[in-house]
């Protein structure tokens, strides 16, 4: 049966309905979309300056805060998040990488950094994750075979990846802090010259370096592992 009270409450509802929907499209609209894309992009390269790339279970909002912090709370961050709860982010990332088919190639040796991590020995895992990386970002570049690959050439690898997508996507952030972190740990320090702060790629695998690298150090390279398996999918 025809009933005129529901359809008068029926277009009452709607209009208050539309009349919502009005305001939050307002409210969006109103948002400085190119000022927070550049806040961003500036936030997640100033936390690959750090030595952290861009990780897919940041939040902007995580991304905004790290990157005002110095360097000591934000390793202390990165170390809580992947060890908290018997290392479960860790173990995701475990996951995740020993299940890339493209990633075949570095299993075994991930299958056991990953093992020997959570069994309170770090060190051995840095110069395995820094020749792995090495190996990721050319496969990636489809490069792999390619014969003495420089840091020229992996940032390379990582800035093309970057300009070949939107400028504000997560995936190009992603990419230009893989791009920033690389330049950082493969960057030239002479061997006659005091050792560099940051962990280098030249120091450790040429044996120069001390047993000086730290928890965060490792896991710096387990999360950029993570941030390229992450842009691999």
């Amino acid at each position: 049966m025809f009933d005129p009270k529901a359809v008068i409450q029926m277009e009452g509802l709607i209009q208050a309905m539309a009349s919502k929907w009005q305001r939050n499209f307002a409210r969006i609209a109103a948002i400085d979309w190119d000022g927070f894309v550049s806040d961003t992009r500036a936030a997640s390269e100033q936390l690959a300056r750090s030595g952290w790339t861009l990780p897919m279970q940041l939040t902007v909002a995580d991304v905004m805060d790290l990157a005002g912090e110095p360097i000591d709370k934000v390793d202390a961050f990165f170390v809580d998040h992947y060890t908290a709860g018997n290392f479960a982010a860790l173990r995701r990332a475990r996951r995740e990488l020993l299940s890339r088919p493209g990633l075949s190639t570095w299993w075994q040796l991930l299958d056991e950094c990953f093992e020997v991590f959570e069994s309170g020995k770090h060190l051995i895992t840095v110069p395995a994750l820094i020749s792995t990386i090495e190996g990721v970002v050319s496969y990636a570049g489809n490069s792999l075979h390619k014969q003495n690959v420089s840091r020229k050439f992996l940032v390379g690898v990582c800035a093309n990846k970057a300009k070949g997508l939107p400028g504000g996507g997560i995936h190009a952030l992603m990419w230009r802090s893989l791009e920033i972190f690389i330049e950082k740990l493969f960057q030239d320090a002479p061997f006659d010259k005091s050792r560099p702060i940051a962990i280098n790629r030249h120091w450790i695998l040429h044996g120069r370096d001390s047993a000086n690298s730290t928890v965060a150090d490792s896991l710096r390279l387990f999360s950029a592992l993570e941030t390229i398996d992450s842009l691999l999918e």
